[in-house]
């Protein structure tokens, strides 16, 4: 049987995801801030080597997803190097 889905659920959904990485965000964002600048580039470091990896063994949407996450590491390193760095 199929489930009929009404806009409401889909964006409800999709609003539940939005603030789920948010919260990522924000939760790397305190660690930077706990420990410098060393945390958010060694987990950059570490998910693209990851991500290599995984390119090797044919996992390729993996891989853009570990790359995104190094992203996310790196734009967290760049904030708090233009807010946090004394």
């Amino acid at each position: 049987m199929f489930k009929i889905v009404y806009p409401e659920e889909i964006m409800l959904a999709r609003i539940k995801v939005l603030e789920a990485e948010v919260e990522r965000q924000r939760e790397a964002l305190r660690a930077v801030r706990d420990t410098g600048i060393g945390f958010p580039t060694g987990q950059a470091i570490k998910k693209i080597t990851e991500a290599v990896g995984m390119l090797g063994r044919g996992e390729g949407d993996a891989a853009a997803r570990e790359l995104l996450g190094a992203i996310v590491y790196t734009a967290a390193a760049v904030k708090f190097i233009r807010e946090d760095w004394e």
